[in-house]
């Protein structure tokens, strides 16, 4: 096996007890693991019992390689709120190189497409994004979208104004 989903840990009675030895041993094995985090998490963590909050952080500290997720289409995990999984990461302490890097290349990886995708590079199909801030030091900056380009082409949302170069008299 090479990705784990969903990987929460949560033991019968509701809680979320890590173990710390599979930890070790997927580290050891790559084994890429998404903890599914999503908004639907992490609009309610400050009234949930801190046994219930993902393992996250012993996952990272366990070394294992871990991508991000956020079960997108399901009930209380739209698409349009992946990012707020992104920055429930980093209140749970991942470092924002490490949560940018579980978003990209290292979901590659994890999909087996990293010769094709994941990163910037001669050959590569990168899809760009533009934000205004720097998501290496803070990943809430993810959520000033400024510019989305895919295949080569701008994407604008249709509510979206053509910009003044655009207009034709």
């Amino acid at each position: 096996m090479h990705t784990i989903e969903h990987c929460s840990f949560l033991d019968a009675s509701g809680a979320i007890v890590p173990d710390h030895g599979l930890m070790r041993r997927l580290a050891a094995n790559g084994v890429h693991v998404c903890p599914t985090i999503s908004v639907r998490f992490t609009e309610r963590w400050d009234r949930r019992d801190p046994r219930q909050l993902p393992a996250l952080p012993a996952l990272h500290r366990q070394g294992v390689l871990v991508v991000a997720g956020t079960d997108a289409g399901t009930d209380g995990a739209p698409h349009h709120a992946y990012v707020e999984g992104l920055i429930g990461m980093a209140r749970l302490g991942l470092p924002p190189a490490e949560i940018l890097e579980a978003a990209t290349s290292r979901a590659a990886r994890a999909l087996r497409v990293e010769t094709l995708t994941g990163r910037i590079g001669p050959g590569l199909r990168a899809d760009l994004i533009a934000v205004e801030g720097d998501p290496l030091h803070d990943v809430t900056a993810l959520r000033a979208l400024r510019l989305v380009v895919a295949r080569g082409q701008e994407v604008r949302s249709p509510s979206q104004p053509p910009r003044a170069d655009e207009w034709v008299q």
